[in-house]
């Protein structure tokens, strides 16, 4: 009876022993499939670890793609690119001033093919209020400025105080008096053999005078007469009929 029992006894333990052996065997098993496929083919497992691990992965990826991107592309891949109205801010801040240079600087300049432009000129004097009040004013037209910059050689000349300079090979001084005036203003600015102030001269590419026109301009009276000259249309039409063609774009 008690062989009986224990026969039993070492049956129950076989048939038990079976159901959690295989198990265990089979979980070293596929432990080591994973490792043997690991040493025989890396990217497999790296694949395997990605998609355990697939969001925090994914992050890391964008900063270190992003890091290898040239930097035109890292910008392109802004979420918020600048805006037209802040390219616009950017582009009115660049051109709000006028680029004024040195009546000598620009003469220079007329002679190099590649920066010959027509010369605007400025005659003022210290005292003048109304040169003051167009330079605060006229001058700070975005319009009117950007032209200016692009199609002039600018030249602020101040009609008491500039020193002599050569031009068309004569040397040009201010006269010993009390209150001089430079010759080259009258030469460019005077009409009826006096000069008021302010006022504007154009000149053309070649350095010769092309017209006066004196007292205080508002941009949108300067700007028909700057284009007029600038762009050639003098050549074909008196300026009352082009000024009658031409809409102004400036103090909008």
């Amino acid at each position: 009876m008690a062989s009986l029992r224990n026969y039993t006894a070492a049956l129950l333990v076989l048939i038990v022993g079976a159901s959690i052996v295989p198990k265990a065997f089979l979980d070293q098993s596929a432990s080591k499939q994973v490792a043997q496929a690991a040493d025989i083919n890396p990217l497999s497992a790296q694949k395997s670890a990605l998609t355990a691990t697939s969001v925090p992965v994914r992050k890391s990826a964008q900063k270190i793609g992003r890091k290898t991107l040239p930097a035109y592309a890292v910008l392109a891949s802004t979420d918020q690119p600048p805006s037209p109205e802040n390219t616009n801010r950017l582009n009115r801040a660049a051109a709000s001033e006028v680029r004024w240079i040195g009546m000598e600087e620009a003469l220079a300049a007329n002679e190099k093919k590649r920066d010959k432009k027509p010369i605007f000129i400025d005659l003022y004097t210290d005292w003048c209020g109304w040169c003051k009040r167009m330079d605060a004013t006229t001058f700070q037209d975005p319009v009117l400025v950007q032209y200016l910059n692009e199609r002039y050689h600018c030249v602020k000349f101040n009609a008491e105080t500039h020193g002599p300079f050569t031009y068309f090979g004569q040397v040009l001084a201010l006269p010993s008096t009390s209150r001089p005036t430079h010759p080259f203003a009258l030469m460019v600015g005077a009409q009826g053999g006096s000069i008021g102030y302010p006022t504007v001269a154009i000149l053309d590419s070649d350095n010769k005078k092309l017209t006066t026109l004196p007292g205080y301009q508002t941009a949108q009276a300067l700007e028909p007469l700057l284009v007029y000259y600038a762009e050639g249309y003098y050549k074909e039409f008196d300026y009352a009929t082009f000024k009658g063609m031409y809409a102004p774009k400036s103090g909008q």
